[in-house]
């Protein structure tokens, strides 16, 4: 489940053209244990720096903890 507000917010957002780093900060800075969007985060941090692989796992394993129904954080978690 989306926190209240999330899917307003990212609707608001994308047309602004906020990248996606960006849209995370927004989200996590409201709600900071949004699973779905650490794990979106750690996928990111992934994708970006190899030196941080480390760092990425560990995001996206937080955010599988802190919404374990979600099959976003599964497919990231692989």
């Amino acid at each position: 489940m989306c926190a209240a507000g999330t899917a307003e917010a990212c609707s608001k957002c994308v047309p602004v053209g906020l990248t996606a780093k960006q849209l995370n900060a927004q989200i996590l800075k409201k709600n900071a244990e949004h699973g779905e969007t650490l794990a979106m985060k750690g996928l990111i941090v992934n994708c970006m720096n190899d030196e941080r692989k480390e760092e990425a796992f560990e995001l996206v394993r937080k955010g599988l903890k802190h919404n374990l129904k979600s099959h976003v954080c599964w497919h990231v978690y692989g």
